[in-house]
Formats: structure tokens, sequence, C-alpha cells
């Protein structure tokens, strides 16, 4: 959806049965290279056919934590549900 709309095609495309979340689209999980990458590909499509401002600052924002945030996140939570062992 979110490169649909980047290339405004996303009013033509009948498939989805919800709209595009822009907070879910925040909450973006980036944490390696072609997620950014793809970010980014989507961002520079929305500037140069001067898209969806609220969906650049979505893709901005997951674009501003650095990829090292998610994977400190995930095994936080891992940590909490017991799935990894803590150092002795």
């Amino acid at each position: 959806m979110i490169n649909l709309k980047a290339n405004n095609a996303l009013d033509r495309c009948t498939t989805f049965d919800k709209e595009l979340d822009l907070r879910r689209v925040s909450k973006t999980i980036a944490d390696t290279e072609w997620t950014r990458v793809f970010v980014r590909e989507n961002l520079d499509a929305l500037e140069k056919n001067q898209g969806d401002e609220d969906l650049k600052k979505a893709l901005r924002k997951v674009l501003s934590r650095p990829p090292w945030v998610h994977k400190t996140k995930k095994r936080f939570k891992k940590l909490l549900k017991g799935q990894i062992m803590k150092p002795e």
C-alpha cells in the first residue's frame, strides 16, 4: 500500500478493504538495510510526485530511528518473555 500510495496508484487499487494506517506505518521496524532502502525509495517517490505529506512524515520517522534501536527492543522483549537466557 505504501508503494502504491507513493506512486499515485493506491486510489485505483480496489483489493484493499482498509485505509493505509499511517500510525502503523510510522511504527515500521526498519532494522535491516533492505527495509531502510524500501522506506527510502518510497519516500523519494513521494517527494518526486509531491505526494502525501502525512505519509512522508511517517516514513521520515521510521528512518530517523537507528537500526540498532529496533534490535535492542526485540532483544529486550524476548528477555522479558524468558526466550533469552540471562548471562550467569
